[in-house]
């Protein structure tokens, strides 16, 4: 596939064009992991042990008495601290 020109909104989000979706196999509010390569900004989709290490995080989090709302709404603000 050749680059795709993108804007950054003013709230910092990065739009996905939808043949770039398509071609990746993203749905709307799928997780996505982001990292950085020599200046370059790579979108892949979490490995089935990813998924699943933060099912795991969350499911402890329940545990601490954190109120799912609580934690969704962490999750959704893209909080990415390590309890």
């Amino acid at each position: 596939m050749n680059g795709v020109r993108v804007c950054i909104t003013s709230e910092g989000f990065i739009p996905i064009p939808e043949n770039v979706r398509k071609e990746l196999d993203l749905n709307p509010s799928q997780m996505v992991m982001l990292h950085t390569e020599q200046g370059r900004l790579i979108v892949e989709k979490p490995s089935r042990q990813q998924v699943i290490a933060e099912l795991g995080r969350l499911c402890n989090e329940l545990r601490s008495g954190e109120s799912l709302e609580q934690i969704w709404a962490e999750i959704e603000a893209g909080r990415e601290e390590e309890r």
